[in-house]
């Protein structure tokens, strides 16, 4: 296909080339996080906005998820 790796080195390079955007990440425990996020909301008597609720959300797409990988990558209705 190519005649010379410089060729695919200049596709390569191509494809990749182009503004892009990337904001640092607070390199941070995810669950340690939650886990003072959730004390803060009970200190302070206020709804957590990761609720049950939201909990329950979550699982349905998970759910949802793996019900469309087994059917081939179908949608699914949640």
């Amino acid at each position: 296909m190519f005649k010379s790796t410089e060729g695919l080195h200049k596709l390569l390079v191509s494809y990749r080339s182009g503004d892009m955007y990337a904001p640092r990440v607070n390199n941070a425990e995810a669950l340690q996080l939650e886990a003072e996020y959730f004390l803060e909301c009970i200190e302070k008597n206020i709804e957590p906005f990761n609720n049950g609720e939201a909990g329950l959300q979550v699982v349905k797409m998970l759910e949802a998820t793996d019900r469309s990988l087994r059917n081939g990558g179908g949608k699914i209705r949640i």
